[in-house]
């Protein structure tokens, strides 16, 4: 986030608002919102039927696909699930991450090709392999959790869209017979800035502790068996620059410094309320029951 970001929220926001209206004009935006609506919501399988449609009206039979508008399409649904995902709180997200588990299930052949190829975009199956769901994942993956100038719904959406990644991560667990969908590298960021950085004194700042509770909450079996396997996303090719890869792995080490960093926040005689503090209560507690899971290999090599 850039010193202007930082200084002028107002034009952060408008140029979000600007954004958001954007995304609200896809088609693939109106398809999803549906799922969430509060009274008589689609089902999953209805969406994806929707989706489908709209998929195969921008696929031509036995006409090899225009890929710069099958990218369009596949940015706009992550676009869109993802701004979904930040009005989404947490306990909520059971349906969206269903919606993606589900979606992953479909393998959409090539037109094009009449050897039953599936269909790619930039290398990636659609749409066991959600192209363009990890880039736009990361271009968004840029807020400054620590930033006192957040309004309360930048707050609430970091938080969604941390907790929907915990989810995705978690979501193997239920879904055993799919590739792994994990974003496990992304909760070293998260313990990174509340554990392993110097907090700013005198702030009641509660966001990144949060973030980090709801890691350990949603996907502490995922982030052991990470521990388990020290785990390096360096040594496994990850370009995360030179100046992270002090931070790139899962050891025992640092998850002591987490556990020691969250029974700090838990114990620390400051203001900090109620639902901070269940949610922290919750983190420790499953902290403490997954350090006594057994993992087999295969297990941990999904994670």
């Amino acid at each position: 986030m850039s010193l202007s970001d930082r200084q002028l929220p107002a034009n952060r926001q408008a140029r979000h608002a600007a954004r958001v209206s954007e995304i609200e004009a896809f088609p693939e935006f109106k398809i999803l919102h549906k799922l969430i609506q509060p009274t008589s919501p689609t089902t999953t399988q209805e969406t994806l039927g929707e989706l489908s449609t709209l998929t195969l009206s921008i696929l031509p039979p036995n006409t090899t696909p225009n890929q710069i508008a099958l990218g369009n399409h596949c940015w706009h649904l992550a676009t869109s699930l993802l701004e979904i995902v930040a009005r989404t709180p947490p306990s909520n997200q059971g349906v969206l991450v269903d919606f993606v588990v589900q979606l992953r299930k479909i393998e959409v052949p090539d037109p094009g090709l009449d050897n039953g190829e599936v269909l790619k975009h930039d290398g990636a199956e659609v749409w066991r392999e959600f192209p363009t769901l990890g880039y736009t994942i990361s271009d968004g993956y840029n807020v400054d959790p620590w930033n006192p100038t957040l309004s309360t719904q930048e707050q609430s959406s970091w938080e969604n869209l941390n907790a929907f990644l915990a989810h995705l991560t978690h979501s193997h667990t239920t879904s055993p017979a799919q590739p792994a969908f994990g974003y496990s590298n992304l909760a070293l960021t998260a313990f990174r800035e509340v554990f392993e950085n110097h907090a700013p004194t005198n702030v009641k700042w509660f966001l990144p502790v949060r973030v980090a509770a709801w890691w350990f909450v949603i996907a502490g079996e995922e982030l052991w068996a990470n521990v388990e396997r020290c785990r390096d996303f360096v040594a496994e090719g990850g370009d995360l620059g030179k100046e992270k890869e002090a931070w790139s792995a899962f050891t025992i080490e640092k998850w002591k410094v987490w556990e020691k960093g969250l029974r700090g926040w838990g114990e620390a005689d400051i203001e900090i309320d109620e639902e901070t503090r269940g949610l922290i209560r919750d983190a420790l507690n499953e902290i403490e029951r997954v350090k006594g899971v057994k993992f087999t290999d295969a297990q941990r090599d999904e994670n």
